[in-house]
């Protein structure tokens, strides 16, 4: 699982990292209110749950918070939108979804 926390771009760190140091001052730990009530299933099976959009429905959903906003950009989802939709007619653009989107 992850928590919004400190320098990463998005302000994400794995779970792990909550349990070894906790949480800092001025830090907030965002899951549960970035998520609602998908809070409670597990990063996997949210990640899993990616697999059952298209990919411009998963442009809306990474408008509505900032952890789906992270969960939509998997590489391994968009890596498979390329695969399956263009077939090998694709330049790589440095990561799978701007590949999937500039094509």
């Amino acid at each position: 699982m992850i928590y919004i926390l400190g320098k990463h771009p998005h302000g994400v760190q794995p779970l792990g990292n909550y349990f070894l140091y906790g949480m800092g001052a001025g830090q907030v730990d965002t899951r549960t209110l970035s998520l609602g009530y998908l809070s409670m299933l597990s990063d996997e099976l949210l990640i899993d749950l990616m697999n059952f959009f298209e990919p411009t429905e998963l442009c809306k959903l990474a408008q509505t918070s900032k952890l789906l906003y992270i969960f939509t950009r998997d590489e391994d989802l968009w890596k498979e939108f390329c695969m399956d939709d263009f077939e090998g007619d694709w330049w790589f653009q440095g990561t799978w979804r701007d590949t999937y989107i500039k094509r």
